[in-house]
């Protein structure tokens, strides 16, 4: 997803409306969101489904490896050899094999 183009991609939700066709082609074809504003204020985002996917799927990792670190601050971690043991254990060979 690009950025949104401040000249362009803020409208208001008037000009939303009524223009919504062509506003939603310009969203898949230029991979930029749309800023709809409401009495001067921001109030909503528009943007296409794929790219709003991938920002979910990127907080996702981002908490995830948030976690990971944490847990390595805390000391919940296992060595990499009990790790490659119950791979073993469990699929009958170590990873990467």
């Amino acid at each position: 997803m690009k950025a949104p183009n401040l000249a362009e991609d803020i409208v208001p939700i008037g000009e939303f409306k009524t223009r919504i066709a062509s506003m939603l082609r310009r969203i898949r074809e230029s991979r930029r969101p749309i800023v709809i504003t409401q009495n001067g204020r921001a109030t909503a985002v528009v943007m296409s489904p794929v790219d709003y996917e991938a920002m979910v799927d990127r907080e996702e990792f981002l908490e995830a490896v948030d976690a990971g670190l944490e847990d390595m601050r805390a000391g919940r971690v296992t060595a990499l050899k009990d790790v490659e043991a119950e791979f073993r254990k469990r699929f009958g060979r170590k990873p990467r094999e």
